[in-house]
């Protein structure tokens, strides 16, 4: 485990690190525990800090005040406000999440979702503003721009609706047998 004011690792592999600031190029890291964390070309299984940067990385979770992904990926993502460039993620959870040229599978925010040219299966905010994008569901108290859905909530509640009733119908004939 490394610890300091500020750790630095290039092309290195380490377990934990805790500090005030962690940089990583190159490198591979288990835990980070930081105030601020800059990684660049480099990839960890969990990252929490109040700043966290990742540019051409990956992380299993990122848990932060503020996060910057770019041209990265997580599978989970926690933060008061995400910005994603060109990257992806499983889950966004935020107030605000900003996206470019990217997408999530669930993107959930207390407040606003923003994207530009990206898309996600799931969005749910209070706002959501979206150009050229795409969603299979969505759910928002207003929705501005350009965005195509796969489902409305009408549509949605009819699928979940026939895909309960064909399930439970699939399940009588098969006790039946």
């Amino acid at each position: 485990m490394k610890k300091g004011e500020k750790v630095t690792l290039k092309k290195e592999e380490v377990s934990n690190i805790s500090a005030q600031t962690v940089e990583v190029n190159q490198g591979r890291v288990e835990i980070v525990e930081a105030e601020n964390v800059t990684m660049n070309q480099a990839s960890a299984r969990s990252i929490e800090g109040s700043h966290v940067e990742v540019t051409q990385g990956l992380a299993l979770s990122i848990d932060g005040d503020r996060i910057d992904l770019r041209q990265g990926g997580s599978l989970l993502m926690r933060a008061k406000d995400i910005t994603i460039s060109q990257g992806g993620a499983g889950l966004i959870a935020a107030t605000k999440a900003n996206i470019q040229f990217g997408g999530a599978q669930i993107m959930l925010a207390r407040d606003e979702i923003v994207v530009e040219q990206g898309g996600a299966v799931f969005m749910a905010a209070n706002k959501i503003k979206a150009n050229k994008s795409i969603a299979a569901v969505m759910i928002a108290n207003s929705v501005e721009g350009d965005v195509k859905t796969l489902f409305d909530w009408r549509s949605a509640l009819a699928f979940g609706l026939a895909f309960g009733g064909l399930t439970g119908l699939a399940m009588l004939l098969r006790k039946k047998r």
